[in-house]
C-alpha cells in the first residue's frame, strides 16, 4: 500500500459508483449497494488531510464499509469524520479496551459485556449483554425515549409559557403596580407538586404502541431519525397553545368572577382569590 496506490484505488471507487448511479437513472431501476473493505494501513492513507474527504465521499456512498486491523485511533477518527461529514448523530458499539477512543468519540456508545474486561462498558452510554440486544435497546426503547423526551421537553416548554404569561396578563391588568398574582406557596410549589406528576408520567410511562409492534415495524423508528415530535414547527406550536392557553385561562377567570358577590360579607373576590382561582383552572387544564 502506498498514498498513490491509495489515491488511485479511491477515484476508480468513486468513478464506479458514479458510472453505476448513471446507469441506474437511465434504465429507471435500482442498483445493487456497494461495499468497501480496507485495511489499517490503507486505513491510514486514506484518513490523510489530502484522500480524507475523497475517502468520505466513497465510504458514504457504500452500503457498508468494514475496516479491518485497525488501531484505536483510526476507529475513533473513522467515528469522527462521519460524525462530522454527515452531521447525523452516531452510534458506535464495542466491547473492548480497543474501542473505547471510538465509544467517546460517537454521539451514543454501547457497550457490549463480555470476556475482554469492562472498559467498553465503562466508556459507553449504555451496556448490553449481547449485540442481538441492540435490536430492542433501538426499536423499542429508542422510539419510547424519543417520544418520551420531545414531549415532556414540549411541555415543559407549554406550562413554563402559559404560566408566565398569565403574570404578565394580570400585571397588564393591574397597570403593571407590582401586585403579586400568585400567593407565594402557590409559586413555590407549581413545579414541585402542581405540574409534576404529569410530567412524572409522561417522561416515564408514555408509549403509543407496545414493544411487539415495534419490532414488527421497524419503520416507527424513523420518527426520531427524522425528528419529527422535536422540530421547529412542533415546538413554536407548543408555544402558542401555551400563550393562547394563558389568555384562556386568565381572561376566563377575570370574566367570571367580575362583580360577582362570592364572599359572606358581599364583597367582591380580591386578588388573592382571583389568583387562586387561576391557578386552580391552570391545574385543572
Amino acid at each position: 500500500a502506498s498514498l498513490e496506490s491509495i489515491k488511485k484505488q479511491i477515484g476508480e471507487g468513486i468513478s464506479q459508483i458514479n458510472s453505476a448511479k448513471e446507469s441506474s437513472n437511465a434504465n429507471k431501476g435500482t442498483s445493487s449497494g456497494f461495499g468497501l473493505i480496507i485495511d489499517g494501513k490503507s486505513l491510514d492513507y486514506s484518513l490523510n488531510k489530502n484522500l480524507e474527504k475523497s475517502f468520505f465521499e466513497l465510504a458514504i456512498n457504500c452500503a457498508s464499509v468494514i475496516c479491518c486491523r485497525s488501531s484505536p485511533k483510526q476507529k475513533a477518527r473513522v467515528t469522527r469524520l462521519v460524525k462530522l461529514g454527515t452531521g447525523k448523530t452516531t452510534l458506535s458499539i464495542g466491547d473492548g479496551a480497543n474501542d473505547v477512543g471510538m465509544l467517546q468519540e460517537a454521539d451514543i456508545g454501547v457497550g457490549i459485556s463480555g470476556a475482554e474486561g469492562m472498559q467498553a462498558i465503562m466508556a459507553s452510554d449504555f451496556a448490553i449483554a449481547q449485540f442481538r440486544f441492540l435490536e430492542r435497546l433501538l426499536l423499542v426503547h429508542g422510539h419510547w425515549c424519543y417520544r418520551r423526551i420531545s414531549m415532556m421537553i414540549c411541555y415543559f416548554f407549554y406550562k413554563n409559557i402559559a404560566f408566565g404569561f398569565t403574570l404578565f396578563w394580570f400585571e397588564a391588568y393591574a397597570s403593571f403596580s407590582g401586585q403579586a398574582a400568585y400567593n407565594d406557596w402557590y409559586m413555590s410549589f407549581y413545579n414541585v407538586f402542581f405540574t409534576s406528576l404529569p410530567v412524572i408520567a409522561l417522561g416515564v410511562f408514555d408509549q403509543d404502541v407496545s414493544a411487539k409492534l415495534c419490532l414488527k415495524y421497524p419503520v416507527l423508528y424513523l420518527e426520531g431519525v427524522e425528528d419529527t415530535l422535536f422540530s421547529w414547527p412542533r415546538i413554536l406550536g407548543w408555544m402558542l397553545n401555551g400563550v393562547l392557553s394563558s389568555l384562556v385561562i386568565f381572561f376566563l377567570t377575570t370574566n367570571s368572577v367580575l362583580n360577582e358577590a362570592l364572599r359572606r360579607d358581599g364583597k367582591v373576590v380580591d386578588f388573592e382569590i382571583l389568583g387562586s382561582q387561576c391557578m386552580h383552572v391552570w391545574c385543572g387544564l
